[in-house]
């Protein structure tokens, strides 16, 4: 292979400094024609706004948003974490979704580097086209304007990998104690911003057992430790329970009276879920211009399992012609990502879950296609330094026409309002904010977005179909009002419109938005 690898050291020096750059220009235009300065209305990223400025402000780690201001245990602190230090700064919404889209660019750059200093080949061409598709790929860029964890987890976890091999390549004492030392913080960040973290733990662990090298093994396992113990004495000296461990045990998350998950449950959860990865997850992840649809059964259109499975096979020859230690550290950690997702509950699916795999993917998929070319071309002895960059380049071009759509489709949510149902939740918010008085708390569907925009206390309501017990709740929490939303989730329908409709005299309403309406009313408590 290194006959046809008719470029000099320096002069891949040159393309790799002159990609960065080009990398760094494309992203930057294109980030700016993307971006959506709407907060997502997901609830989840309010929620992390929430708990950046509570630690910002000094007030722990709170969801302030809730009338007892009470500890959270929910999310793991990494990414409000680093939304606070953003906040030093400013608490913009678009100053810190922004940072999103730094740790996008990062993770795609030390992919490159990567790629081009852990190899014996270096082809930082082929590296830069792939980081082209990376800059490109819809779902990539979509959670990069989301104030969400999974950018920041890809950043972090790709970083993890590159200062390994600094550390592991690296003989002078000192910088490798100081790989060490930023390695312990990019791993530590990887978990404390997502409990799946805990996945590249194993995959140094595993790394090291492949190797014979035992004493850094016992070492992984003592560093890993000491990382997730202050996570773990902290919930166990408050009491707090992880909800994450629940949901996952449980048959079903989201209606925990279906009692715990079983042997056979994690099994039918398994066989389900590797059907779906492959017909949809994976393929629209990698290639998002490989629609799915998620009420379509996955044996209705044989190309999309199919597209699954060949991605499949391209990424394990990219992991085949790639360093064989690299090799076996992206395939460690890629299989313990799936081992995790393929036994989370069958309701958490999209392609959200799998995001960080996808620069992996891209990257692997592609190098694995170039080099088979190469490979086949020394097996019929045609000795052409072009061909592969040729047929390679066309191959390309190919897929550049259908990524570039995907960028028009962000382009129109970006510039679109909030969906009817939102932008009228959040006016009566806003309404909130200025004529309720400050002790309210207000019971609703999204608490998060309602504090936000009207910086009064709120509860969600409970998931119960029994009316007098709900009312119990509202007046043993001290509610004062509360808002009938048209979000799209059925829960208000079934646990609070009931409650409203039987017990009419307990609740008057003093605010209308909207056709059909979002409704806000007072509640008359019954302790009054």
């Amino acid at each position: 292979m290194r006959k046809l690898d008719f470029m000099t050291w320096n002069t891949n020096k040159r393309i790799l400094i002159s990609g960065i750059a080009v990398l760094t220009l494309l992203f930057i235009s294109n980030y700016n024609s993307i971006f959506d300065s709407k907060l997502d209305a997901n609830g989840d990223n309010y929620h992390y706004y929430i708990l950046g400025k509570s630690l910002n402000e000094g007030n722990g780690y709170r969801s302030s948003y809730t009338p007892t201001n009470q500890l959270h245990n929910h999310y793991p602190p990494g990414y409000p974490f680093l939304i606070s230090v953003m906040m030093v700064f400013s608490d913009s919404f678009d100053f810190i979704k922004t940072m999103n889209g730094v740790f996008l660019l990062g993770s795609i750059l030390l992919l490159c580097l990567i790629y081009y200093n852990f190899t014996k080949i270096k082809r930082p061409f082929v590296y830069v086209f792939i980081g082209i598709f990376c800059l490109l790929n819809y779902n990539l860029l979509k959670y990069s304007t989301i104030m969400m964890s999974e950018i920041s987890f890809t950043f972090f976890s790709i970083a993890s990998l590159f200062l390994f091999f600094l550390m592991e390549k690296e003989e002078k004492r000192r910088r490798k104690y100081l790989y060490l030392f930023l390695l312990i913080t990019t791993v530590s960040l990887t978990f404390y911003i997502r409990t799946t973290g805990v996945i590249m733990f194993l995959t140094f662990f595993f790394y090291y057992i492949s190797q014979k090298q035992w004493k850094k093994s016992l070492v992984v396992v003592g560093l890993s430790i000491l990382i997730i113990a202050p996570w773990q004495i902290r919930s166990s000296v408050y009491g707090l329970k992880s909800s994450y461990q629940g949901q996952l045990l449980a048959k079903n998350p989201y209606n925990r009276a279906e009692g715990a998950a079983n042997f056979g449950d994690f099994l039918e959860r398994f066989a389900t879920n590797v059907n779906r990865y492959i017909s949809k997850e994976i393929p629209n992840g990698v290639f998002p211009f490989l629609k799915v649809n998620y009420n379509q059964p996955e044996e209705s259109d044989v190309s999309q399992p199919v597209a699954g499975v060949l991605t499949l096979i391209f990424a394990f020859l990219g992991l085949f012609f790639i360093e064989k230690k690299l090799g076996i550290m992206l395939f460690l950690y890629i299989a313990g990502t799936f081992t995790v997702l393929l036994l989370w509950p069958v309701s958490w699916y999209g392609t959200r879950f799998f995001l960080p795999l996808v620069p992996l993917f891209l990257f692997l998929i592609f190098v694995g296609f170039f080099e088979l070319v190469v490979f086949a071309l020394q097996k019929l002895k045609i000795n052409s330094q072009l061909i592969p960059y040729t047929i390679f380049i066309l191959i390309s071009l190919v897929f550049f026409k259908n990524f570039s759509p995907a960028i028009n489709d962000l382009k129109k949510v970006a510039s679109a309002p909030n969906p009817p149902g939102l932008n009228d939740f959040i006016k009566i918010a806003e309404y909130a904010k200025v004529n309720l008085p400050s002790d309210a708390v207000v019971a609703n569907r999204k608490g998060q977005i309602f504090y936000v925009h009207s910086g009064k206390k709120a509860l969600r309501y409970p998931d119960n179909p029994v009316t007098e017990e709900v009312l119990e709740f509202f007046d043993e929490k001290n509610i004062t009002h509360v808002i009938v939303d048209r979000l799209g989730y059925s829960s208000t329908g079934r646990f609070l419109v009931p409650v409203i409709n039987k017990h009419r005299d307990r609740f008057t309403l003093i605010r209308e938005v909207g056709n059909p309406s979002t409704l806000l009313f007072k509640y008359n408590n019954g302790k009054s």
